[in-house]
């Protein structure tokens, strides 16, 4: 991936997986005597350091090849970084060390093996598949399958649960392109930088990148919305120091979400975060902000809102489209 790719984003992937015709199959042999060489072998738990980012992260090295895709280059298998710094290297320069004791909480790679990382949005350091479809589907399986009958408590119990996790998730992602954003501008040269559209030194690039919140919260999506908008507006120095509700240069989680499930989902998504917050925050009653921020004209002030199974549903595919095209933009 090209430095201003890294900087700025690029269109989301098909598929964001090393799967199909990328997927290189190594014979087990080989592969065994590609680990007995760095003194490790299969099945081995390691403690690994990424040689880019500095990040530790502990991986179980698969058994068998049979269900794995890394590559191998004379000898040497691949791996990446889990923290998601672009890193691909030789799983020797990630300097693996044999660990006795295994870590609490190890994150169950359905397609490949265990790892172990402190951050909620990570890939696997073999296959290359991203976490954070894992850790939101847990909740978003568990509201598809919701019965019609399901009750209000259950109803919005799941709604403190999809905002949580997902907000969780959206934050490290956040946090970790900030850190490959000030990585990259380190490196930048004015030369470089020539020939762009609308960035003409590093100094300009600098400003543009400060602009790049540490962190977003995503417990109200339309805060989070102007938020991204802003970072990621490239029009500098047309927008320096506004307050931009859309740009077409940003990136606005809004149409990702519209363009995949229809003209209504945010605004069903966005009614349920509402909700969500009337109920973690007080009793549930509606108030005039929800009723400004929403048009709900269903309840009135001070009315116990209900939410409905159905914009529930919607929600919860909102926050894996948003997701998934934020992961494939920045961190694929």
């Amino acid at each position: 991936m090209g430095l201003f790719d890294r900087l700025f984003g690029r269109r989301p992937n098909s598929s964001l997986t090393r799967r199909g015709a990328d997927a290189e199959q190594i014979p087990d042999s080989l592969y065994s005597t590609a680990l007995s060489g760095i003194g490790v072998k299969p099945g081995d738990t390691v403690h690994m350091v990424c040689p880019t980012c500095a990040a530790s992260f502990v991986l179980e090295l698969p058994a068998t090849n049979a269900a794995r895709t890394p590559s191998v280059f004379d000898g040497k298998v691949s791996v990446t970084c889990a923290n998601h710094c672009f890193a691909d290297s030789t799983l020797v320069d990630f300097d693996p060390r044999p660990l006795k004791a295994t870590p609490v909480g190890w994150f169950e790679n359905l397609h490949c093996t265990r790892y172990w990382t402190d951050t909620p949005a990570s890939r696997c350091p073999v296959c290359g598949i991203e976490n954070y479809r894992e850790t939101l589907n847990r909740v978003v399986g568990e509201i598809d399958r919701l019965p019609t009958s399901a009750d209000q408590p259950s109803l919005v119990n799941l709604a403190k649960d999809l905002v949580a996790t997902f907000d969780g998730v959206m934050r490290a992602m956040v946090q970790g392109h900030a850190a490959n954003l000030r990585e990259a501008l380190s490196q930048v040269t004015d030369a470089e930088i020539a020939g762009q559209p609308v960035l003409t030194t590093s100094a300009d690039l600098a400003e543009t990148i400060s602009r790049w919140p540490p962190t977003i919260s995503f417990q109200n999506l339309g805060g989070a919305r102007k938020n991204l908008i802003e970072g990621t507006c490239t029009c500098a120095p047309q927008h320096r120091g506004q307050q931009v509700s859309s740009c077409p240069t940003g990136t606005d989680i809004e149409t990702w979400v519209n363009g995949q499930l229809g003209a209504d989902a945010w605004r069903d998504a966005g009614r349920v975060f509402q909700k969500r917050h009337l109920y973690q925050h007080g009793l549930g009653a509606a108030d005039a902000k929800y009723l400004a921020a929403t048009g709900d004209h269903e309840f009135r002030v001070g009315q116990l809102v209900a939410v409905r199974r159905d914009e529930l549903q919607v929600s919860a595919h909102a926050c894996s489209v948003i997701a998934k095209h934020f992961f494939g933009l920045y961190l694929s």
